[in-house]
C-alpha cells in the first residue's frame, strides 16, 4: 500500500511538472521534454501499480519489446516531422 501511495505522488508531481513544461517555450525541446516525462510516468505505472519489475520473466520480455516499438514508432514520427 505505502509503494502504491509513493507511486501516485510521484505521478501527481510529474503531472505538475507537465504542466509547467507545458507554459514554458522552449521551442522543439517542448515535445522533447513532454515525450521524456511521459516515460517517466509510464515507467512509474508499469513497475508502481502493474508490478513489471517482479513479474516473470516472459512477462519483462513482453514488456520489454512494447518499449522497443513505442522507440521505433516515436522515432518515425519525430523523423517524419522533421524531414516533412
Amino acid at each position: 500500500m505505502t509503494r502504491h501511495l509513493i507511486t501516485f505522488g510521484a505521478l501527481a508531481a510529474l503531472l505538475a511538472l507537465t504542466t509547467w513544461v507545458a507554459f514554458l517555450d522552449l521551442g522543439a525541446g517542448n515535445p522533447v521534454l513532454a515525450l521524456g516525462i511521459a516515460a517517466a510516468k509510464a515507467a512509474l505505472v508499469a513497475f508502481g501499480f502493474m508490478g513489471l519489475g517482479r513479474s516473470a520473466m516472459q512477462i519483462r520480455l513482453t514488456g520489454a519489446a512494447a518499449l522497443v516499438w513505442l522507440a521505433i514508432f516515436v522515432g518515425l514520427t519525430l523523423w517524419a516531422g522533421l524531414s516533412g
